[in-house]
């Protein structure tokens, strides 16, 4: 089986989309990710404010990629790992929406959902060919996690990815 981690990619960017026909996942998703996308752009386009951001919160922000999934989701984990409110007091010195409590919930739960597929990929990452006998117990694994998904928010999600899964190693 060739690609894999490839697939796995299309379902954590593609696949993963799907549940954003549940409404109140769309606009949870929408806000939260909203702010990840406008703090990202602010930082990329100006040294000044990469800077205040830095020194503000000690960390670099690592930017994401539009072609690469695990970029977004890298910046993501950067966003959550600074915590609320360094994150806030940067926001508000670059003159951004800062982020609310419900805001960074979603974006910890959305991690706690994606980190499977994450792992999964880094199983699969670098073979360029993958055998069977790699991708089924992967595959299962990765199942058995999103089906245990109780979040009611995250639920939409999972469902989507499950989906995904079953269209594309069915």
């Amino acid at each position: 089986v060739r690609c894999g981690n490839h697939t796995l990619h299309l379902i954590a960017s593609s696949d993963a989309l799907e549940a954003r026909n549940d409404k109140v996942y769309k606009k949870a998703y929408d806000r939260a990710m909203g702010k990840v996308k406008s703090l990202s752009n602010s930082l990329n386009r100006s040294a000044k404010m990469n800077e205040i951001f830095e020194s503000t919160t000690s960390k670099a922000f690592l930017q994401s990629v539009s072609t690469r999934w695990w970029s977004e989701f890298n910046s993501i984990v950067r966003v959550v790992e600074i915590g609320l409110d360094k994150v806030v007091e940067s926001q508000q010195k670059l003159g951004l929406t800062p982020f609310t409590q419900s805001d960074f919930k979603f974006l910890e739960s959305f991690l706690q959902v994606m980190k499977p597929v994450v792992t999964a990929m880094k199983i699969l990452e670098g073979d360029t060919t993958t055998y069977i006998g790699q991708i089924i117990p992967t595959v299962m694994g990765l199942e058995r996690k999103l089906q245990v998904c109780t979040d009611s928010v995250m639920k939409p999600l999972a469902e989507a990815m499950l989906q995904g899964l079953a269209e594309r190693f069915g």
